[in-house]
């Protein structure tokens, strides 16, 4: 982790949890994390910065939901180059 007042490659706008108990497969688990990003992106994002970045996100493979692990990584990041200050908008909350 570092200071959004340094430069980054990447900031993290949300994390949450996948459902069920048997793995979805690869097509479902990243169309559960694709849709989840999503939802969450623009009640954080500072919309005057929407068209300069990108969405991505991290979700558990096979092993990683074997493993117990359920957990979304979503990340925005600039479409060029670094980002130099934090993407969040004035009226988005933590969590």
């Amino acid at each position: 982790l570092i200071s959004c007042d340094s430069p980054h490659v990447a900031e993290v706008f949300a994390t949450f949890a996948l459902t069920g108990t048997k793995w979805p497969g690869d097509a479902a688990a990243q169309a559960a994390a694709s849709a989840g990003c999503a939802s969450r992106l623009s009640g954080y994002l500072n919309p005057q910065l929407a068209i300069s970045l990108s969405s991505t996100y991290v979700y558990p493979d096979s092993v990683a939901w074997q493993a117990g692990t359920r957990t979304v990584i979503c990340e925005v990041r600039a479409a060029s180059g670094e980002l130099t200050g934090s993407v969040r908008g004035a009226s988005a909350t933590a969590g």
